[in-house]
């Protein structure tokens, strides 16, 4: 199943970051698409509410890339994957290349298995 990560509805899951004391700092709203049909994206379903044949890894992996033609401030975002939950991340024999130096945001993130075999960052 293809996700492109841009659909028309956005993933309802939002979070209130905090800074490094702890101090309550904005509210956030995820930035992803909403899978068909769902209220939120594959990065804030539950692992079995992902659809059958969807990627996740791949999907985290295309989020990532980013598009040139964005603003910075959207690539910034799309990087962001703030209270999601992935069972299995797996990025081995990737190559993990974005179109800016923006961090990838896993504040709150719950990753149960990351697989980094072989990859190039």
């Amino acid at each position: 199943m293809a996700w492109s990560g841009r659909a028309e509805s956005r993933c309802g899951f939002t979070d209130n970051i905090v800074d490094v004391h702890g101090e309550a700092e904005a509210a956030w709203e995820c930035p992803h698409g909403a899978l068909d049909g769902k209220e939120r994206c594959p990065f804030h379903c539950q692992p079995e509410d992902v659809p059958d044949g969807m990627d996740v890894s791949e999907a985290f992996l295309d989020a990532i890339a980013g598009d040139a033609a964005e603003s910075r401030q959207d690539r910034e975002r799309a990087k962001q994957f703030i209270g999601a939950t992935f069972d299995v991340l797996d990025l081995s024999n990737a190559v993990v290349d974005a179109a800016d130096n923006h961090p990838v945001d896993f504040r709150g993130a719950t990753i149960g298995r990351l697989d980094c075999t072989d990859s190039e960052f």
